[in-house]
Formats: C-alpha cells, sequence, structure tokens
C-alpha cells in the first residue's frame, strides 16, 4: 500500500468510526428516560388593596395566595414566571403563617387594626404583606413603604414587633409538605412570595389471619384503631393542630369497605412525608398484632394504598369445660363406684358432650371450618384430680371468639342420658376455659345412674316347698350390703312396689351376724335401698326408683332355721339395664330357668368371612329355649366392632340393627336375623351380634359376648395377582436382568385411607424367597391411596436371575397392609399360575469370526457445523451495545493515531527532501 492509498484507508477510518460512535451515543441516550419538574408558575394579578395611604394587591399563583415582597416596585403583569426555593427559616416561617397560608393564626397578629378597627380579609393580607416584605427587605422603612405615620409607628410596635417576634419563635413548627418560594418578575417590579402546601392520605385494611376479609364467630374486624405517627423528622399540621416528631396525628377505625371487599380505614389531609401506621385497638373478638407500616405520602394529593397488604389479626381463643355429676347424690360422684372406674361398678367417665357454633360466623377449628348451627367437636369425660370431678373440657385456646351451645349427647354403660338439655356458653377472653353458661349458670349437668331390681323364689330342691330365709345382697365395688328375706311363699324383690324403700329401710340388716335365724327374725315388709356413693356420700331414699345401682352383685343364702340341712345358695349377678328398658334380674333359686338364647352369625353362604362392600349381608341365626308359646317375642339385634367394643356404623353413620318379631310354635327352636348394611368404610375388623329377646317391651334374655366366636363374622378385604414379564407381557423372563409387573387387584379396602402393597419373589422348587446376588430377599412395595373399594394397582420387581436354571418357576406373594403396618390381606398360593413366572434361559450363539481389517480405512468425513439463530435477550443487547461502542472508540483512536503517524512521515520526508 502506497502512502496516499494509506491516507485514504486512514481518514476512512477515521469516519467510520466516528460514525459508529455517533450511532452508539444516540442510540445510548434514547434509551436513558428524562425527567424534569416545572420551576414554571402560574401568576394572576387581582384588585387592589389600600391601606394607611399605600395599597398592595390580591395576588396568587397557582390559586394559593402570593405577596409582594418589595412594596417600592411595581406589580406585575399576570403570566408565567419561574419559581425559586426559600432558604432562609424566617422568610418560610413569615409566609406559614401569613394570612392564606395553612398555618395562619389570627392570634399571632395584634388585636385590632391600626386605627383600632376590626380586622377583615384586606387587613390581614395587607398586614402580612408588610411583615413579609420586612423579613425579605430585612428594612422597616421599605417594609411600610407609602404609609402614614400612624401605620408606621404601629407597625413597628405591633406587626414588625410582637407579631413578627411569635412568628420567628413559633418557626420550629413549620409543617412538613409546606414550602415556600420567590417569584422574580422582573427588574422593575416586585418579587413576590407564595408556596406550596402538599398533603395526602393512606388506606389500610383489616383482615382475619384465616378467615381473611370476613370475621369469625360473633368478632368483628370493624373498630379497629390505628394511629398514624409524624416519622417526618419535623412538626406536621393536620387538621388545625401541631404534631412534633413521634405523636399521633390521627387515629383512625376499620369499617366496612364495599368497594374494597375488606374492612379499610382511611386517613387524608396528612402533610407529604413520612409516617409510621401502628395498630393500637384490635377489633372485637381478636388479639392485637404489633404491626408497624412505614408510608412516605410523596406528593400532592397521593393515597398510599396499604390494603394489598393487609393487616392480619388471629382471632380470640379460649376453651370450655363441663362437669358431670350424679343426679342422686347432686356431686360429681358416681354411686357403687369406686376409684372412679372400676370395672364393677358404675363412673361417669366417657360421658359425651357435643358442641354446636351458635355464632353469627363460621369458625375455623382444627384447620376445618364450621357454619352457625353446625357441630364444631365432641368431647367426653374423665375424672380430673385438678377439679376433683369427672369434667369434659377443650383445650384452652381450641375455640375461637363467639357463642356456642354444649350438650349431653351420649353417655356410658353405667348412666342414663337423663340431662339433654342444651346450655349457652360464649367464649370472650383468650385462653380463659369457660366454666359458666352465658347466663351465669352452671355447665353441670347431672344424670340418673343405671337402677334395676332383683327377685327371688325360693323353693326346697327335692320337696318343692316355699322357703322364708334371708339372703345378703353385696355391692361387690363398693362392699355395701343389705338384707333381703323372703316371704312365706319364697318370694322377695327389692321394687318398691313390693315393699316400699323408704318403710324400715334396710332393717334386715340386724340378720348380719346373728345365729339361729327364724321367721320371727325377719321383717318381710321392710325395704331395701343402696346409696354409697364412690366418695362416701349416700344417696336419699327414693321410692320412685330401684333399689340397686349398675354394677355386679354378689347373693349369698344366710343360715337359718328354715334352711338347716340345706346346702346355701351363693350367685353372682349384675345390675346393667335400667328398670326403664328391662325387667328385674330374677331368680329361680331352684334350678328353673328362663327364656334363654344363643346365636350363631355367618355370611349368607354360611362362611365366617366377607369381603367387606356397599352392601353386604350377616345371617344370626338366633337358638332360644324356654319360650312361651302363647307370647309373640321380638329379637333385636345389633352389631358390635369387636375392637372397639362400640356399635357398627354404616357408611352413613347410623349404627347397624335389625329386628324380627315371631311367635314361636315351640318353646324351644331357632329364629334367622338379617343384617344387610354398606360396610364398604369398615376394612379389616371382626363383627359381633349381639341379640336381645323382649317380650312386651321388655328384655328377658340376652346374648352379647363380645369374645363368643360363634356370634363373630370376620370382614376380610382380599387381594388376587397377576405376574408378567414387563418387556413383552407374557409370563416367560429371560435369564439376565428382568423386571417382573404384578398387578394386584383388591377389594373391601376403605377409599381414602393409606394402604402399602408388599411383595416377595418365592423360588417355588423351595418354597422359599428368592436371595438376590446380595443375599437379601427379593421384594418390592408400593404404597398407595384407593380412590374406591376395588381397584388395581402395579408392583414392579427389578432383579437378576442368570443363575437360575431353564423352567425354574417364581411365584410373587403379596401382602397388603394398612397404615399402622397391620397386614390385612394376603395372596401366597405357590400353586397360583396367574402369580408364577417362568425363566427361560437363551441358547448360547456361536462364537463370531473376527473380521479382516481393511487395507486403507477411509477417512471420516467433516462434520457438519451446527447452525442456528439465537434472539439475544435484553441483557446481551445491551452487552452487545457496549461492545459496539469500544470497538467505535478503539476504532477511532486508531485511526486518529495513524493519521497522525501519516502526518509526521510525510512532514519527516518533506524535511528530507529540503536537506
Amino acid at each position: 500500500m502506497n502512502e496516499k492509498t494509506r491516507k485514504v484507508a486512514s481518514e476512512k477510518l477515521l469516519r467510520c468510526a466516528l460514525a459508529l460512535l455517533l450511532a452508539t451515543t444516540a442510540m445510548l441516550s434514547s434509551a436513558i428516560p428524562a425527567f424534569a419538574k416545572s420551576n414554571d408558575v402560574q401568576v394572576t394579578i387581582g384588585d387592589s388593596i389600600p391601606y394607611a395611604g399605600y395599597f398592595t394587591t390580591h395576588m396568587a399563583t397557582d390559586g394559593n395566595i402570593a405577596y409582594c415582597a418589595d412594596p417600592t416596585s411595581a406589580t406585575p403583569a399576570p403570566g408565567t414566571y419561574s419559581k425559586s426555593p426559600v432558604t432562609e427559616a424566617d422568610l418560610t416561617a413569615a409566609m406559614w403563617y401569613s394570612y392564606g397560608a395553612p398555618g395562619f393564626d389570627p392570634a399571632m397578629f395584634p388585636s385590632s387594626w391600626y386605627d383600632g378597627s376590626d380586622w377583615n380579609e384586606d387587613k390581614y393580607i395587607a398586614a402580612s404583606h408588610v411583615l413579609l416584605a420586612y423579613v425579605y427587605q430585612g428594612s422597616k422603612s421599605d417594609a411600610t413603604y407609602g404609609t402614614d405615620p400612624a401605620f408606621d409607628a404601629w407597625a413597628d410596635s405591633e406587626l414588625l414587633g410582637t407579631t413578627w417576634q411569635k412568628m420567628r419563635e413559633s418557626a420550629g413548627r413549620v409543617s412538613a409538605g409546606f414550602e415556600a418560594f420567590l417569584i422574580p418578575t422582573g427588574s422593575s417590579t416586585q418579587v413576590l412570595v407564595s408556596f406550596t402546601w402538599e398533603t395526602g392520605g393512606l388506606k389500610i385494611a383489616k383482615v382475619d389471619d384465616e378467615a381473611g376479609n370476613g370475621p369469625q364467630g360473633d368478632g368483628s374486624l370493624a373498630s379497629a384503631v390505628f394511629d398514624v405517627v409524624n416519622s417526618t423528622g419535623k412538626h406536621v399540621y393536620v387538621d388545625g393542630k401541631y404534631f412534633a416528631q413521634g405523636e399521633t396525628v390521627k387515629s383512625i377505625e376499620t369499617k366496612w369497605d364495599s368497594a374494597a371487599g375488606k374492612y379499610t380505614a382511611q386517613a387524608s389531609g396528612l402533610p407529604c412525608g413520612n409516617y409510621t401506621v401502628v395498630e393500637s385497638a384490635a377489633p372485637k373478638g381478636y388479639t392485637a398484632t404489633e404491626s408497624h407500616k412505614q408510608v412516605t405520602i410523596a406528593e400532592n394529593g397521593q393515597m398510599v394504598d396499604l390494603t394489598g397488604e393487609p393487616v392480619e389479626n388471629a382471632v380470640i381463643r379460649g376453651g370450655v369445660q363441663v362437669v358431670k355429676s350424679d343426679k342422686e347424690l347432686e356431686a360429681s360422684e358416681a354411686i357403687g363406684g369406686k376409684d372412679h372406674g372400676s370395672a364393677t361398678g358404675p363412673n361417669l367417665n366417657g360421658i359425651e358432650f357435643t358442641i354446636t357454633n351458635m355464632s353469627a360466623n363460621s369458625i375455623s377449628v382444627d384447620g376445618e371450618w364450621h357454619e352457625p348451627g353446625s357441630i364444631v367437636m365432641t368431647i367426653s369425660t374423665a375424672w380430673s384430680e385438678e377439679a376433683g370431678a369427672y369434667t369434659a373440657q377443650t383445650k384452652p385456646d381450641a375455640l375461637p371468639y363467639g357463642t356456642y351451645s354444649i350438650q349431653e349427647t351420649a353417655t356410658n354403660d353405667s348412666y342414663l342420658l337423663s340431662d339433654g338439655t342444651p346450655r349457652t356458653f360464649q367464649i370472650r377472653e383468650a385462653g380463659k376455659v369457660v366454666t359458666a353458661s352465658s347466663d351465669g349458670g352452671s355447665l353441670e349437668f347431672y344424670d340418673q345412674v343405671v337402677r334395676n331390681d332383683l327377685e327371688i323364689h325360693k323353693k326346697a330342691e327335692e320337696t318343692n316347698a316355699s322357703l322364708q330365709v334371708p339372703f345378703l345382697i353385696t355391692n361387690v365395688t363398693t362392699g355395701e350390703q343389705h338384707v333381703i328375706v323372703t316371704d312365706r311363699n319364697g318370694d322377695a324383690s327389692t321394687a318398691s312396689s313390693w315393699n316400699k324403700h323408704s318403710d324400715n329401710t334396710n332393717a334386715n340388716d340386724a340378720l348380719i351376724g346373728m345365729e339361729g335365724i327364724t321367721a320371727e327374725d325377719m321383717d318381710t315388709e321392710a325395704g331395701i335401698w343402696f346409696s354409697i356413693g364412690e366418695n362416701g356420700s349416700a344417696a336419699p331414699v327414693d321410692d320412685g326408683l330401684s333399689a340397686l345401682p349398675y354394677g355386679e352383685y354378689t347373693l349369698t343364702e344366710l343360715p337359718c332355721e328354715a334352711n338347716e340341712g340345706f346346702v346355701l345358695i351363693e350367685k353372682t349377678f349384675w345390675i346393667e339395664r335400667d328398670s326403664t328398658a328391662a325387667k328385674a334380674v330374677w331368680m329361680n333359686l331352684d334350678n328353673q330357668d328362663g327364656p334363654r338364647i344363643g346365636t350363631t352369625a355367618t355370611a349368607e353362604d354360611g362362611s365366617k368371612q366377607i369381603v367387606p362392600g356397599t352392601e353386604v349381608t350377616i345371617v344370626d341365626e338366633v337358638a332360644y329355649e324356654n319360650l312361651d308359646t302363647s307370647k309373640t317375642y321380638e329379637l333385636v339385634g345389633t352389631l358390635m366392632d369387636k375392637s372397639t367394643g362400640k356399635a357398627v356404623l354404616d357408611a352413613a353413620g347410623n349404627a347397624v340393627t335389625s329386628a324380627v318379631e315371631f311367635t314361636p310354635s315351640l318353646s324351644t327352636g331357632t329364629q334367622k336375623v338379617e343384617f344387610t348394611f354398606d360396610a364398604s368404610m369398615l376394612g379389616k375388623t371382626q363383627i359381633v351380634a349381639f341379640e336381645s329377646l323382649r317380650c312386651e317391651g321388655v328384655e328377658v334374655a340376652a346374648h352379647a359376648d363380645i369374645e363368643d366366636e360363634n356370634q363373630t363374622v370376620d370382614l376380610v378385604p382380599e387381594i388376587g395377582t397377576k405376574a408378567f414379564d414387563k418387556t413383552d407381557g407374557d409370563q416367560t423372563i429371560m435369564a439376565g436382568d428382568v423386571e417382573v409387573v404384578d398387578v394386584v387387584s383388591y377389594a373391601g379396602l376403605i377409599p381414602g385411607e393409606a394402604y402399602s402393597m408388599q411383595g416377595t419373589i418365592i423360588d417355588k422348587s423351595t418354597g422359599e424367597p428368592l436371595a438376590g446376588a446380595d443375599g437379601s430377599e427379593i421384594t418390592s412395595s408400593a404404597e398407595f391411596v384407593p380412590e374406591a373399594a376395588s381397584g388395581e394397582i402395579e408392583v414392579t420387581f427389578s432383579f437378576n436371575t442368570g443363575d437360575l436354571a431353564e423352567g425354574a418357576e417364581l411365584v410373587v406373594f403379596e401382602k397388603c397392609l394398612d397404615s399402622e403396618g397391620n397386614v390385612i390381606a394376603t395372596h401366597e398360593n405357590i400353586e397360583s399360575a396367574d402369580q408364577t413366572v417362568t425363566v427361560k434361559v437363551p441358547e448360547t450363539p456361536e462364537e463370531p469370526q473376527e473380521p479382516a481389517e481393511p487395507e486403507n480405512p477411509a477417512e471420516p468425513e467433516e462434520p457438519y457445523a451446527k447452525t442456528g439463530a439465537h434472539t439475544p435477550d435484553p441483557v446481551f443487547g445491551a452487552a452487545m451495545i457496549a461492545a459496539t461502542a469500544a470497538v467505535a472508540i478503539g476504532g477511532t483512536a486508531l485511526a486518529i493515531h495513524t493519521y497522525r503517524k501519516d502526518q509526521e512521515d510525510e512532514k519527516e520526508s518533506e524535511e528530507v527532501e529540503g536537506r
């Protein structure tokens, strides 16, 4: 390249680099936004205001009053002017307290105008004008320019003296949001003073931390109080009052905001600046929160909306406790009981109470929502050492602030549900366990203990002669004992209809320990009454009740003249059904038995197992004897869950019962009772059929032995399996690494419950589990939650069969386990073809010959390079711009350097030529 060509190229490079630099700069500058706040104001001029021989003018800037600060200059023309901020605190204070400004205070001004007349708007404007001119000019003469001597003297003493002194002393109270500014209007016209006053507001919302925009129970999200605290660093002026830093400017309360769809509180008229919003009072039914929110009002008219991040409050929660007492003793003590839970006597444990939401709104308890009128929970009684009573209670924080009813809804075996009246109570304090109703009444419920009577008939076994003898009745639990005597016919009863309990109550107890008892010693008309409670209290005699409380008793024949030479009888009996539901316990002491029944429960096909389903039938065949063929009987059956000892409930939650009426043709025979019900939600369990034989509404016999196998039917889910090779779906697997899929069908599972299907590979030839390479059994499992009672689940086994011989048979055994690890169903039939896969060993192929190596192996072709398009993201774009700019700058620098070098070389060449 010659010198000329190089210079031309350098010039082109320089021009290109400069063009690229300009283009890049333009691109970068176009991407940067520009913001500018106008300093222009619109000045309007009004009428003149004469005062004391001189005048000023009504003026305004953008709607706010403006004052002349230079009385010696001419009034400006209306129009647009530029403003500049006032930096002097004195001038700002003078503007703040002047007429028309937010801080104007008539109390700072003299009591009257200079001539003794009252103040009016024009006079306040004139006085403020003189004050501002004085502060701005610093000259009294300039401020009072053109006025008469009387005004001059008054202004000097009052306006520019006392008034100005008050304003200066209060300069520190000038509010945030206020800005004074100057408006130069020209070299020969006045400088004006005016201001901007910028205010805004804020809006905050209150929600329930669980329910959201609505309250729980009897609570309310209205009337929550928020304090708006000044955090501007200076005073603020709100609603005619000054507030220093840290002081509460406003207290606002929440109310329903239909537009926002929530409870909100709003504050307006707040000077621009920083504020802290603090909840100072929680709404009714809610705990206080320590929430603090920082708010900045940045511009005039701005309403800072905090409702998108509402303040959450937790509802007040409390609890309830009820006391369960004996109706006769009027105390929390069981008649005939011992140690608050004896197995042979009554107690007040396990009595159920239902709590219902009676509040205005829904409530959340343990994560579940309960509408008004719906049941919230049930609680059961137990002995409380702390309370010294049988109590049922919730946790101290179980129930939200609200109104509830509590009602006894189920009793235990030893007490009747005799106090089912609901009581109303309210939760009003956090953590408090309520023990009284809403009207101040007691939450103590009284039930009647189960009572019945004993009837006996005594005869000589051989002669059948009636015997008049005494018997000692002993309560096994408490040890309380009383004597009953038969009459000359050998009959006796504890019933009040036989002898009133109140007639010579327990008079025959005198026979205890007596020897040689004769008929004359016995009082056949004396009443009998058992009354001792577990704490030693005694129930008053009541002829309207039966004599014997619930529990186990012994009947012991006492020796007397009439039974001399006989073997004395001792028997045990139970009082477990109340006299309102069953006849008295009857004992024929000459071995004459009454009606008896026995039962055998099966499936319809006669088996003892049933697969749970939506409709299953249990047939209970009841054998009876000693029935009266002239009477109609009713068999009432109830299915019991053996694991719980409680009645079986169907899918709808109802106890499964059945009843059959019949008139026996013979005194001995059988009668079937069928139970058809939905057992789909029961799973694996044992069901026992209890039967009660009744005649004319009174139970005459029962068979209710929870341990009786004849009365028991097993509900057992079932499973079946089909194993196959995952590769091709057949039941032949190749030797080596294999995957066997076992499709397990199931029936009788509970939908929604968690189960585990666990499988093991069994070597059919040994009957033992197949071991893997590490010696451990080959197993697999699948966890699942069925959506229906019946369905299928796959269990996949991955293992190696390389050591197995051709034709080896492997059987998949499966077990289904419930969530607690209990095996509820199995399918482990070693002979099942569906569960079996067979191993096939492939034939060994001939060893292949090594191919000849080609003389000149072809070189692989160069692979094509991959191509593609990519749209750069914004970051990549910015990086490209920066890189381009760098290239441009670098190119420019290179071009300039080259150009200068050319110039130097040219000059040097010329010098050489000159020499």
